[in-house]
């Protein structure tokens, strides 16, 4: 099982090109973290940031993420200091305002799925994230079905699929170039 830790910090390589793209420092990830959807690649050579999408991965090794061509590679705006803060080694509480420790990885499936949420001493399953934000990740490890709508401000409509989480929250950790 792949780990986002494991992704972050591979060097990507264009198999048609024969080119060294860059490295990963950061993945993009649908509403609610449920699946990875982009890596962010960061090119020292040009100094441009880089946005690949997984389903363009051709294959993933340790250390190397193997992609057909150049073609797959979107080139954007903006630098690294600009990425939201990342989700690893944020403070997990539960609703009793118990500290479990930090986020320390992101348990993917073979198609980039999230699985749980690994901290120091567990493995805590994405159905009990109740948010993460800014700061914290907040679980729900009761028994008793808890959602994010039920924390929201007066006067703020969230239906279910949103659940007040944001889209293509980005997850980033600071890497040293390879």
């Amino acid at each position: 099982m792949p780990k986002l830790t494991d992704i972050i910090g591979s060097r990507v390589i264009s198999v048609y090109n024969g080119k060294y793209e860059g490295y990963v420092t950061a993945a993009a990830a649908d509403a609610g973290y449920k699946k990875i959807t982009a890596l962010r690649i960061a090119d020292e050579e040009t100094e441009t940031i880089k946005r690949l999408l997984v389903r363009d991965i051709f294959s993933l090794n340790t250390g190397i993420i193997l992609i057909r061509n150049t073609s797959k590679i979107i080139v954007e705006a903006g630098t690294e200091s600009e990425l939201p803060a990342s989700l690893i080694n944020k403070t997990v509480l539960d609703l009793d305002g118990k500290t479990l420790g930090l986020v320390k990885d992101v348990n993917l499936n073979e198609n980039y799925s999230a699985l749980s949420i690994s901290t120091e001493t567990e493995a805590v399953e994405l159905d009990k994230v109740i948010s993460f934000g800014e700061n914290f990740l907040l679980i729900n490890n009761t028994d008793k079905k808890i959602s994010a709508g039920r924390f929201k401000p007066d006067g703020i409509k969230v239906n279910n699929a949103q659940e007040a989480k944001p889209d293509n929250r980005v997850v980033s950790i600071e890497t040293k170039t390879p």
